[in-house]
């Protein structure tokens, strides 16, 4: 799959005809690396498999988020740390969040003054 000019392995988990989850890197190895743990970190069960069509989706879905400013929403099912993605949505875009490596920063130089 191309996706803005990289060239890119996907896979998905599908299970009962329904995308529970999506990976993507530039080797097929990493790519399904990735998948596994992300069915091992949200205990999810399902087929793996590449779809040209499902490849289409996604850069579809990929494009109305980054270039046209589109929210991304969040399936319907639960899944460990649900509520962590949720949040992390909800951040305005192009709002400056403050992150664990910037405190982190700030208490050393803290420290040192």
């Amino acid at each position: 799959m191309n996706l803005f000019g990289f060239e890119i392995k996907v896979v998905f988990l599908i299970s009962d005809g329904d995308i529970l989850a999506f990976s993507w890197h530039y080797t097929e190895d990493k790519t399904r690396r990735h998948m596994k743990k992300i069915i091992d970190f949200h205990g999810l069960e399902g087929e793996i498999s590449r779809d040209p069509e499902l490849e289409e989706w996604l850069e579809r879905r990929v494009r109305e988020v980054v270039i046209e400013g589109k929210r991304f929403t969040l399936p319907d099912f639960e899944y460990r740390n649900r509520r962590v993605y949720k949040e992390i949505m909800d951040i305005p875009r192009g709002s400056k969040e403050e992150t664990f490596g910037d405190r982190r920063i700030e208490m050393l130089f803290g420290y040192l003054k």
